[in-house]
């Protein structure tokens, strides 16, 4: 088969590398989960029901090429013909195209969406915002698109904010006949494009381990402090940093509120200690405004920009 080429990238490469298998390990919470054939990749837009210009999209089913373009065209439609902003992509794919996981990831990031994966709590993956029967907790043997996890994942990091989970694992070839040293090769090729993505979208360091050191058969997931550095991305946590300087509360005020709403569970606070909280929260709401005001105007400006 002749080999294509797209941006240095071995397009062959996209579509044995970074493959979901048919079973894979959840070592983290010592649960498996198995994924039988996976339905191509289809897009849900529905606007958000609160009276604003805000919508969602959902990706669901397997990545494949073409999916980033076709994203990109669901988003422009939405501002241009819809007049409605996107504000957040839920991500349910057992994974797929590598490539095409990097090049969602950019599109993602480039219109400034949050992204949410599915959420996991006492052994049930949960789906937010999928319509139907995925607005109910789903487990794996109903559902096997209610996870986000190998090319998946590497497009839920491009989201400027990132909600809930999503497992990462090595590039790895799915064709038996492809020599070992080609193998290689391509793999080689994939992990450079996806080192150049992961400094793009602002990731720690942990990330690539995750992914370098998860085998074919495994997911590496994020732990819960891991998931805590990986909300929000770089380049938006220090843009809004930057425009809410005067709002932004000490971290050592943050850490007496924290313990405050703590106490204020099990006890009855004084009536100093229900101040200092109060307080506390005021100063809180403040920041979380001028943050959420600052992420809505970045988003449009992006989005707006895009959509000429």
């Amino acid at each position: 088969m002749k080999t294509q080429t797209s941006g240095g990238i071995d397009m062959r490469a996209t579509r044995v590398l970074l493959c979901l298998k048919a079973f894979f390990f959840w070592p983290m919470m010592g649960i498996s989960v198995s994924v039988g054939p996976a339905a191509a990749a289809e897009f849900w837009f529905e606007p958000i029901q609160d009276g604003t210009d805000i919508a969602t999209v959902t990706l669901y089913g397997e990545i494949q090429q073409g999916d980033a373009d076709r994203l990109a065209s669901v988003l422009r439609e939405s501002i241009q013909t819809r007049n409605y902003y996107i504000d957040v992509i839920n991500l349910f794919s057992p994974g797929g195209d590598a490539v095409e996981g990097i090049k969602l990831g950019r599109v993602i990031n480039d219109y400034y969406l949050i992204t949410q994966a599915p959420n996991y709590a006492e052994q049930q993956f949960f789906c937010p915002g999928y319509p139907g029967s995925l607005d109910e907790p789903t487990g794996s043997a109903q559902d096997s698109n209610c996870v986000c996890a190998s090319a998946c994942a590497v497009a839920w990091l491009g989201g400027i904010e990132r909600h809930g989970v999503a497992g990462f694992h090595r590039v790895y070839s799915v064709d038996p006949t492809i020599p070992a040293t080609e193998a290689r090769r391509m793999r080689m090729t994939i992990d450079a494009e996806l080192d150049v993505y992961l400094s793009e979208v602002g990731v720690p360091d942990f990330v690539e381990d995750l992914i370098d050191h998860s085998g074919p058969q495994e997911l590496g997931f994020p732990t819960g402090q891991q998931l805590s550095l990986l909300q929000n991305s770089v380049d938006h946590s220090n843009t809004v940093y930057a425009a809410c300087q005067a709002f932004n509360m000490p971290l050592e005020d943050k850490s007496a509120m924290s313990g405050l709403n703590q106490k204020s569970s099990e006890y009855t606070l004084s009536s100093e200690e229900q101040r200092a909280l109060n307080k506390f929260h005021f100063a809180y709401e403040r920041e979380s405004t001028c943050r959420e005001q600052v992420r809505r105007r970045e988003l449009f400006r992006a989005q707006e920009a895009l959509a000429q």
